[in-house]
């Protein structure tokens, strides 16, 4: 709280445009909150190729061509399809067995490709 602020002790809270007050005493709440304020991956299906199909937390499906992405010495073993093939969800997002994997917002800042 603020010196200058007013009574009774709060907090104010922001992510893009949403806000909320929250009363330090009671907790009582003005305002809302998404449920989730962090984008994850749910699900994932390999669909051919590098392409692969995923569900996000926000209710978003889309397919993704990672072929341009899998640049790099720990995407690199990712080029033999056997091995792209092999991927899990771990943390949130898609995973390899080396390691190797992509932030979700990366993943929905890709272009949807083609099923």
């Amino acid at each position: 709280m603020n010196f200058s602020d007013h009574a009774p002790a709060h907090f104010h809270a922001w992510y893009n445009e949403y806000k909320i007050i929250v009363n330090i005493k009671d907790g009582v709440v003005k305002g809302e909150m998404p449920g989730n304020m962090f984008l994850e991956v749910v699900k994932a299906q390999y669909m051919g190729g590098y392409r692969i199909k995923l569900w996000f937390n926000n209710q978003v499906e889309k397919v993704v061509d990672l072929k341009a992405s899998l640049k790099g010495l720990v995407f690199e073993p990712l080029l033999d399809l056997e091995v792209f093939k092999r991927f899990s969800i771990k943390f949130n997002t898609i995973e390899w067995e080396n390691g190797a994997d992509f932030a979700p917002e990366y993943l929905m800042a890709l272009p949807a490709s083609r099923e």
